[in-house]
């Protein structure tokens, strides 16, 4: 059980899902790479893969009309972990 984060695709190619599990916390222990997979399944995702886990599995949303992203979820050292990569997704509307 720890904080995850994945990235999947629908069948049809065209549906990407992102997830992020908190975990370490009281309100959430995380899930494990097989509760991961289920839950992707169970919302539509044909594959997927597990890119991180532990203290660095944040998501961040700028909204539209906001002028900065924030945090949606509660990392599990309790603030953004510095990271040397991430999966951005930017509207062309």
């Amino acid at each position: 059980m720890a904080p995850r984060t994945a990235a999947g695709a629908g069948a049809d190619g065209r549906t990407a899902y992102l997830v992020t599990v908190d975990g370490r916390l009281a309100g959430s222990a995380g899930m494990t790479v097989a509760e991961l997979a289920d839950l992707l399944r169970s919302m539509g995702a044909a594959i997927a893969v597990n890119v991180d886990g532990g203290g660095s599995s944040t998501i961040a949303v700028r909204e539209p009309g906001q002028p900065a992203a924030t945090i949606k979820n509660l990392p599990s050292d309790g603030t953004e972990r510095p990271v040397a990569n991430g999966i951005g997704v930017f509207s062309r509307g």
